[in-house]
């Protein structure tokens, strides 16, 4: 609401309460006056008149400059003539006219509403004009009242008013705030005392800066560098006015009476009890934010803490309510210190700017915990009391330090509960709020119920999932502590596998604007959207180590014997492996479209995050059972498709070397390898060296049974020399380094190694086989697309060709007596290429290659070109011609 209007809605509430006549007149007279509406004839002297009631004068303040040229403007009127003229009524006719508003009736108090704001009629938004617009500590308004102007010659008389408070908006037209300047009067004093009232915060204020704080207009500021002036957003909106008699006459009866000041006036009771009761809540707030009151808390629970080691022993044969009553007596003071710690670091130490106190606090807290289980108890029953809590240190805060010292001791606390308090942490009789996956208990804050600690902890979980969407900044905080409670053990998983955290984490990484998704689900699709759209996306880490450790907790082949419906029925049994249900399945299997593929796999390597416990995933899925199988096979096969595809590939060449490690279908795993040696020609930017690395992972495969992984091995060498050309010739160094490094350890090295006559001997005719094959097709691969073309080649990759093709000279057989024909077409190619390419090799060019010297057009560079890593080839055509 603006200010203005919510003053013409508080006089109009004012005075619906008053009764009688006179008590409204009476309130009127303060802020009430009387314009006269006149119109002036210049060809008749006929002259309009209408009065009309104000409580406000309303002042142009656009190509104003003060505020006697906006009064001055309010006097002088328009002119009415041409098509505007006006109709004299006593003359019958149109005549020039002057339409003007003047005073009549003035109050001891007048308010002027600066017009700041306006509307465009193109834009048909509202703006505000932050012009500069100067008001006087004291103003004449005698010179605009109908008297004055009716005979401004013989008019003498002043009617002065002094500025008693100014209204300030700071902002813009749609949004903003509102502050005021208020002079106290009457004063004892001989100076002008002003107050600021922000808000809750009173404070004296200096008159002398009233020209920058509300004048408005450009804000010179001295830190600005680049010459860019801004308008002020903050300037006065309204002004009051008293009339300088009244205030002397005040002043005087003060003086008088000899009344101290300021004045006070008499309330009611219960608002008199009501603004106590608000300063009291300021005072307090005061209080608490002081340094030195955190150092009394500090020291407090230093204190407290020495009596801990006089507690007796645990007796674990206790139940939950028995030992809370003992607890009380024994530990009271201790869990009375440690609630006041914590709600001090979540009220105070970490709102503070920079928390220079979060690192006392924070060591205090994990001390304790450390070394007491019943402060354990107490950390953890804080929050059991306060869910609210937990969600502003853990999800709220905006400080990652905050939100992840919060959730690694929430975990340590529940740990040493868990191993101190074992009748307290998870006792035989299982409790109902565990089976609730919705997490809508309604949990009176305060009330310390006799619930388990797995119970309490499963509550405050469902209780955070609720605004999972809010916050996703702190998802790897929040997850993070469902995954270190899932850790402790089988029944702890077994608890959060109950409360379906799968399902919803499955459903949080395949949400997709093509579902139908509803509810908070829906939501956190929006946001994660938006992020993503910002170039922020939210971090999945948590997401996908607590969906891979869950994963590993089920049965690890699906079978009808192995699903449920509901995830309650797991804690019928409390171990791994636990069955999967019909939700879960679905949600890992379904596809959005007719591709046969998993929507899942396909969302989770699309977020290319967390890659180790994404391939983990890839594997445990890829061995529930065929169906799956199938389905991730797809996916990838889908999904690595560099012509047609629009996203990185990286990530779905990783999750292929996951996949043919784990896979039990040869078939499967040949056609994906078959598969992937496709797009050796369409790889872009790093994706090279992901594709090396599956074929390292494919020469490697470790399985029981061995003819598995010699059939991969044996295909993957075969297809090596078909794709290595390819890589040699890619533009990023970085794909040219990892296919050499591959080529060198996986064959070279092999063979120059002296280990090779331990090695099967099929394997080292394979090896031997596949690196003439590589020469031949290397040779080939220069000769098609450089030398025939007469293309140019880059000296960096020339040099990687280079390399590769004088190791692979090494196995083919320089007798001519004893060469095949593979040794026969290898020297015959290298003939036709050597000294052609030789030609045809050029400098790479440089981000900054502006300078002749050292460039591609040197002539020192053209004689440098047979120095070229090639030496081993120029050998090779010495041994033939002799």
């Amino acid at each position: 609401m603006d200010v203005d209007e919510f003053y013409n809605l508080l006089f109009d509430r004012w005075e619906g309460q008053l009764h009688s006549h006179e008590e409204k007149r009476k309130l009127k007279s303060f802020y009430g006056g009387q314009l006269v509406q006149q119109v002036k004839s210049k060809e008749c002297e006929h002259i309009s008149e209408r009065l009309e009631p104000f409580s406000a004068i309303q002042c142009d303040i656009k190509g104003k400059n003060t505020l006697e040229d906006s009064l001055q403007a309010y006097v002088d009127g328009e002119i009415m003539e041409g098509d505007n003229k006006y109709k004299c009524s006593t003359c019958d006719k149109h005549v020039d006219a002057v339409k003007r508003a003047c005073l009549k009736d003035i109050p001891d108090n007048v308010i002027f509403h600066l017009k700041r704001f306006d509307f465009n009629l193109r834009t048909l938004q509202r703006s505000k004009i932050n012009d500069y617009f100067s008001f006087p500590a004291r103003v004449n308004l005698r010179p605009y009242t109908i008297e004055h102007l009716s005979n401004p010659e013989n008019d003498t008389e002043e009617d002065i008013f002094e500025l008693v408070g100014v209204l300030v908006h700071s902002g813009t037209a749609e949004s903003g705030h509102y502050y005021s300047y208020i002079r106290e009067r009457p004063s004892t004093s001989n100076r002008q005392t002003w107050v600021e009232f922000n808000d809750d915060m009173v404070t004296a204020w200096d008159p002398s800066h009233m020209e920058t704080s509300t004048f408005g207009g450009p804000d010179h500021r001295p830190y600005d560098t680049n010459g860019i002036i801004y308008d002020k957003t903050y300037s006065a909106y309204m002004l009051f006015y008293q009339r300088a008699s009244s205030l002397r006459i005040e002043q005087e009866r003060m003086m008088s009476l000899g009344i101290p000041g300021p004045l006070r006036v008499n309330v009611a009771d219960d608002l008199k009890d009501h603004i106590m009761s608000e300063n009291t809540v300021i005072l307090r707030r005061h209080c608490i934010y002081d340094p030195s009151n955190l150092r009394l808390v500090q020291m407090l629970f230093q204190q407290t803490r020495q009596l801990c080691g006089s507690c007796r022993e645990v007796d674990t044969s206790q139940n939950i309510g028995e030992f809370l009553i003992d607890r009380a007596q024994e530990h009271g003071l201790q869990d009375l210190a440690m609630h006041t710690l914590l709600s001090h670091l979540d009220q105070v130490v970490t709102r503070a700017k920079d928390m220079p106190d979060f690192l006392s606090f924070s060591k205090l807290i994990s001390d304790a915990i450390a070394s007491c289980h019943h402060c354990a108890f107490a950390f953890y029953s804080y929050f059991d009391q306060r869910h609210d809590a937990l969600r502003a240190l853990l999800q709220r805060n905006p400080e990652m330090t905050v939100r992840n010292f919060v959730s690694k001791m929430f975990i340590v606390a529940i740990h040493k509960i868990a191993k101190g308090l074992p009748h307290v942490y998870d006792p035989p009789v299982p409790n109902s709020p565990i089976s609730d996956p919705d997490g809508d208990e309604n949990i009176a804050e305060g009330v310390v119920t006799h619930r388990s600690v797995t119970d309490g902890v499963m509550l405050l979980f469902n209780h955070l999932w609720n605004f999972f969407h809010i916050n996703l900044r702190s998802w790897d905080d929040y997850f993070g502590a469902v995954l270190g409670f899932a850790k402790l053990g089988s029944r702890e998983a077994g608890y959060v596998l109950a409360a379906n955290y799968l399902a919803r984490l499955l459903r949080i990484i395949s949400a997709d604007p093509a579902q139908s998704l509803t509810g908070n689900y829906q939501r956190m699709l929006q946001t994660v959207l938006r992020r993503i759209n910002n170039a922020k996306p939210p971090s999945y880490l948590s997401v996908i180590m607590l969906v891979d450790y869950l994963l590993q907790q089920l049965e690890p082949e699906l079978g009808t014997d192995v699903i449920v419906e509901d995830a309650a029925e797991r804690l019928e049994r409390m171990e791994r492996p636990f069955c999967w249900t019909s939700d879960e399945v679905q949600l890992v299997h379904t596809s959005l479209d007719e591709s046969h593929g998993s929507h899942f796999v396909e969302k989770l390597l699309g977020i290319d995050q967390a890659t180790r416990p994404t391939d983990d995933i890839i594997r445990f899925l890829t061995g529930i059972g065929s169906t799956m199988d199938g389905k991730i096979l797809a996916t990838l096969k889908r999904c690595i498709r560099g012509e047609t595809s629009t996203q990185a590939m990286d990530p779905f060449l990783r999750a292929a070397g996951a996949y043919i490690e784990s896979t039990e279908q040869l078939d499967s795993a040949t056609k994906m390898i078959q598969h992937v040696y496709t797009q050796a020609k369409s790889l872009q930017n790093t994706e090279g060296v992901y594709f090396v690395r599956f074929f390292d992972t494919a020469l490697s495969l470790e399985r029981p049974e061995g003819g598995f992984a010699r059939n991969i091995r044996s295909l993957s060498l075969r297809l090596v020399p078909n794709w290595t050309p390819h890589l040699l010739a890619y533009q990023e160094s970085t794909v040219r380094a990892a296919t050499e490094n591959f080529l060198d350890r996986e064959l070279f090295q092999v063979l120059q190694s002296d280990s090779i006559a331990e090695r099967d001997p099929e394997d080292r005719e394979e090896i031997k086989l596949t690196v003439r094959q590589l020469g031949l097709t290397c040779l080939g691969h220069l000769e098609e697309h450089h030398v025939r073309r007469r293309t140019h080649l880059g000296r960096d990759i020339a040099g990687s060709f280079s390399r590769v093709i004088e190791s692979c000279a090494k196995s083919i057989e320089k007798d001519p007596e004893k060469q095949d024909d593979v040794d026969i077409e290898f020297m015959g190619l290298q003939r036709e290429v050597l000294d052609p390419l030789r030609r045809l090799i050029v400098d790479d060019m440089e981000e900054d290659g502006s300078d002749w010297e050292g460039s591609c057009g040197s002539s020192d560079q053209i004689d440098d070109l047979v120095e070229m890593n090639i030496t081993g080839l120029n050998e090779m055509n010495d041994v033939e011609l002799a």
